[in-house]
């Protein structure tokens, strides 16, 4: 009650053009109805259900930060997305098909698959992780000269991995985010830049 109430005090001061709420929450916490009391204009992560809704009827492209960072990543190789065969493993209700349907817009070929679609991972050019297993994806499992981004990122006894076993996959891949220091960096930028969208878009009130 005391997060949802400072989140509405947020909402109403005008000098404040975007929230967010770090990720993830104690789990005695609902996120679900914290996230939903984020004014939806006011929403920097892009997570509010009615941005998402609005995106997945293909009514914005003003995607979530993660998404913006994943095409800023791609768009960094000169690609052109139209035709390209990318598959997204990643089991987020609400990263999965915003991403799927951004990839989508750019004309790719995009697939939600899981692990064990190694024929489908194989053949696949840009692949997009986000397990939180790590190092669960190896260099055999990609096609040569395919482009991995790793969103995953797991605290072990050894520090934090990704998803990727990054040594192997840089033996077949053209390009791979390493972890830690490869997607977060630009997640941070693009965070920003949302942040600065928002105040651009706002009006004085």
């Amino acid at each position: 009650d005391q997060i949802i109430e400072m989140i509405r005090f947020l909402n109403n001061d005008p000098t404040v053009s975007g929230i967010i709420v770090q990720l993830p929450l104690p789990k005695h916490l609902n996120t679900k109805k914290i996230i939903d009391a984020i004014d939806p204009k006011k929403d920097a992560d892009g997570f509010h259900p009615k941005n998402i809704e609005k995106i997945l009827a293909g009514e914005s492209r003003l995607y979530p930060p993660l998404v913006n960072t994943v095409l800023h990543l791609i768009n960094g190789q000169n690609i052109n997305l139209r035709g390209e065969k990318i598959a997204i493993l990643s089991h987020s209700k609400i990263f999965s098909p915003v991403m799927l349907k951004a990839l989508e817009n750019e004309g790719a070929q995009a697939k939600i698959v899981e692990l064990k679609s190694s024929k489908e991972i194989k053949e696949s050019d840009i692949v997009i992780i986000a397990l939180g297993k790590p190092g669960c994806l190896t260099g055999d499992m990609i096609k040569k000269d395919a482009i991995v981004i790793d969103i995953g990122i797991t605290k072990t006894e050894t520090g934090f991995k990704g998803d990727a076993d990054f040594e192997s996959i840089s033996m077949v891949a053209s390009a791979a985010t390493p972890t830690p220091g490869g997607v977060g960096p630009v997640t941070v930028a693009m965070l920003l830049k949302s942040t600065l969208d928002l105040a651009n878009n706002s009006s004085p009130s």
